[in-house]
């Protein structure tokens, strides 16, 4: 990406190429040639009775994002002192693999929204003569839904002043007791 590419951005504040980072490591898409987002859902077949919830019977997969792009090596720019830096075509496969393998999350930066928490459910990757030394890639991602824990510290009830349980007494067979179930329960 060139220099001027990079202050444009800061300027206007949108992108003119997209990317994908785990944090750590990014990969360039030269040219991005679609993003789709869809959602799915899988609905009963079964009959419902009428009048009934049906919510009970929806269940939402998560988003998917399918991404066509080019990625090439043709990235060096004369505007640019610091694209020789660019990480190769290669560079950028081998991360995607590594991605894909060890299940990693990432955000996909678009043009204009950042996709967070997705990982990699399907990597095809496309040479031809059409993209010289560049790659034709196609990825799904998949959103991961993130749940947070909470610790809550619940108290009891401190009984009132004289609700204890009586006790019961037999003198047949020897003593025995009994005690009130919800008494043993705090």
């Amino acid at each position: 990406m060139s220099l001027t590419e990079k202050l444009s951005e800061v300027v206007t504040g949108t992108r003119s190429r997209t990317f994908l980072s785990d944090g750590s490591n990014d990969v360039l898409l030269n040219s991005t040639l679609s993003i789709q987002r869809s959602q799915s859902a899988q609905i009963t077949t079964h009959a419902v009775e009428k009048g009934s919830d049906v919510q009970d019977h929806i269940k939402y997969d998560p988003d998917s994002l399918t991404i066509s792009a080019v990625i090439t090596d043709d990235d060096l720019s004369a505007t640019d002192p610091t694209s020789f830096l660019n990480k190769t075509v290669q560079d950028r496969l081998d991360i995607l693999e590594e991605w894909k393998i060890e299940k990693k999350l990432i955000i996909f930066y678009s043009y204009d929204t950042d996709f967070e928490d997705y990982a990699i459910e399907s990597f095809a990757e496309e040479r031809s003569n059409d993209y010289g030394n560049g790659r034709s890639i196609s990825l799904t991602l998949k959103k991961i839904n993130i749940a947070s824990s909470q610790t809550v510290e619940i108290t009891t009830p401190v009984p009132k002043v004289g609700s204890r349980a009586k006790k019961q007494t037999s003198t047949t067979n020897g003593v025995s007791q009994t005690k009130s179930l919800l008494k043993s329960l705090f």
